[in-house]
């Protein structure tokens, strides 16, 4: 528990969170990050003014390459895509075909080039000339090129008392000692050839090539701006323009990472953003995904190098609907079966929760904890309508999630925990008793009894009054972040009726609730009826940040709070699971 005992303290002197200065040139292994609330990609970058000049850049990572596929250096020697990588950059381009370009750019490389025009061949509009720009290209790593990645990297490695391995398991301790320059003239320096490129000859074409990039796009009046580049450019890109907001991001193939700019400024919106991919992917790379996850559990020895594996899938529900779910196995699960965690998203949430809920995952699997995240009715992919999001339905999802889960893998059930956000807090709570959690993770929890946990929808008496209209009419109306939204008379009835305190004051195992300071949807009295409740728990732990709202960092955009978030809950579940 030291970990997130030190992190609540710091929290709680400083009162606020302190930028973080790491960088990396090739990252690997940190979360993707998105500031849209409940929908794919940046509905707001997708909106790019138009006639005012303003830009949108959609940075994406080219598709899997064959010499990404073999651990080699691939920096101005170049790979075809495999048949992943160009399956990556068609589903990239359908997730992205709603958006309308009026320029696109990528190197001379041929792993962009193609990724670009997979792109824009799956693009709704008529789609702008790609334009080759040399300053986009990748590193060049000189005399390493095509050579193994392991001749390259081990020496800068054990120079600081560090292994290179093949899953890049030490990589984030590196990113503590060395920089972006220091990890570019560190190779130029050792380069024997050398003809590797010094970090001031990168940044000198990379800027070059922003600068076009604007000059082009504002010729054409300002809109949106294809980008294809690789995963060191990028890192490199975000560096010069918005200097100490990348954080190490993992920059995977055909994520997406995006800037605004106007009068002369950039913004980071996004970095890392796998949602507009993974829209775009048919059913058939969902189903064989799916099945991919669970032979890598089933079969960790033949599960190559990944350090987990994650399957989109459709579990059957109780109503003869399918259920939306993403199901994150670690690569090696043990003799007595590996622990496994339950996620609940907010009211009108999804499955990746901004992305946090999708971190926390990932989080897990590399600390050997599976996971299982669902779409709940009427939410994100789910086809059902909202007037059947309640509680009973989305308790038995989570029954039916569950029972997936156990018969995919084996479960360690005396390991299992679960994670539940605002509305998804109080139905974790009224879950609590139904099965044996050991721990559960609560993030701003509406799980005060009765209609005093949605204030944020109405006063008890407009909620009573809704009620009263959906017993006549089958439907209510309340009222939230300015939206009047239908709900079934179901989820009134739960609502008023339903006791989450009692549930917390029996629980008997390890809790965390995760508040913010200037959180106006869940407010602090209901919050704090949950911490004084909680009486019975073997652990209870508070972790509250001063500048953070409902969303917790991931709605406002803000990644260190984020970052905050997704370390202390996976600290807390690897604490007490393992």
């Amino acid at each position: 528990m030291r970990k997130l005992y030190k992190m609540l303290l710091a929290c709680a002197v400083a009162g606020t969170l302190t930028a973080c200065s790491t960088q990396t040139g090739a990252p690997q292994g940190a979360a993707d990050t998105t500031k849209a609330a409940g929908e794919t990609g940046s509905a707001e970058a997708e909106k790019a003014p138009e006639g005012d000049g303003s830009i949108t850049l959609y940075l994406v990572r080219h598709g899997k390459t064959f010499l990404n596929t073999t651990d080699q250096v691939q920096g101005w020697i170049d790979s075809p895509l495999t048949e992943k990588g160009e399956s990556q950059a068609d589903a990239v381009g359908r997730g992205m075909k709603d958006i309308k370009f009026v320029s696109a750019f990528s190197s001379d490389l041929g792993r962009q080039r193609e990724t670009a025009l997979r792109i824009l061949a799956q693009n709704a509009g008529p789609a702008p000339e790609l334009r080759e720009v040399i300053g986009l290209r990748e590193w060049f790593y000189g005399g390493y090129e095509g050579k193994m990645n392991a001749e390259m990297w081990d020496p800068i490695f054990e120079a600081h008392g560090l292994k290179f391995d093949a899953e890049w398991s030490q990589y984030g301790e590196l990113l503590k000692q060395m920089t972006d320059e220091d990890i570019a003239n560190a190779i130029a320096a050792n380069d024997a050839l050398k003809q590797a490129e010094t970090y001031d000859q990168i940044t000198k074409r990379t800027r070059e090539a922003m600068d076009e990039i604007v000059k082009v796009t504002q010729e054409a009046g300002g809109g949106n701006a294809l980008v294809v580049s690789s995963g060191s450019e990028i890192p490199t890109i975000l560096e010069l323009v918005v200097p100490g907001q990348y954080q190490g991001e993992d920059i995977s193939n055909c994520s997406v990472s995006i800037l605004t700019y106007k009068d002369g400024v950039y913004t980071l919106e996004t970095c890392g953003d796998t949602s507009y991919l993974e829209a775009g992917k048919t059913e058939e790379e969902k189903k064989q995904e799916a099945e991919a996850a669970v032979a890598a559990a089933a079969e960790p020895e033949e599960a190559g190098k990944e350090a987990l594996a994650t399957g989109e899938i459709l579990i059957p529900s109780a109503r003869d609907t399918e259920i939306h779910a993403t199901f994150t196995v670690p690569a090696n699960i043990g003799e007595n079966g590996c622990p496994l965690v339950l996620f609940a998203h907010g009211f009108m949430g999804s499955r990746d929760e901004s992305g946090e809920f999708t971190a926390v995952a990932d989080g897990l699997a590399e600390r050997g904890i599976a996971s299982m995240r669902i779409d709940f009715p009427g939410c994100n992919e789910s086809t059902e309508s909202f007037l059947e999001y309640n509680f009973k339905n989305m308790s038995d999802d989570l029954d039916a999630a569950l029972a997936y889960a156990r018969e995919a893998v084996k479960v360690d059930e005396s390991r299992l925990g679960i994670l539940g956000y605002s509305m998804g807090g109080r139905l974790a709570s009224l879950y609590l008793d139904k099965e044996a959690f050991h721990t559960a993770v609560l993030w701003a929890p509406a799980a005060s009894n009765g209609f005093d946990a949605a204030s944020a929808m109405g006063t008890a008496a407009q909620m009573e009054e809704q009620l009263k209209k959906s017993q006549t009419d089958g439907k209510g109306v309340i009222h939230i972040w300015d939206e009047d939204i239908e709900v079934g008379a179901e989820y009134l009835q739960e609502l008023k009726e339903g006791k989450p305190l009692e549930q917390l004051a029996a629980y008997t195992g390890n809790l965390l609730v995760v508040t913010g300071g200037i959180d106006d949807t869940v407010v602090k009295s209901i919050t704090d009826q949950v911490l004084e409740t909680a009486v019975n728990t073997s652990i209870t732990a508070n972790l509250n940040i001063p500048r953070a709202g409902h969303g917790l960092g991931g709605y406002e955009g803000d990644q260190e709070v984020v970052k905050v978030v997704v370390d202390a809950t996976v600290n807390f579940f690897d604490d007490n699971l393992n």
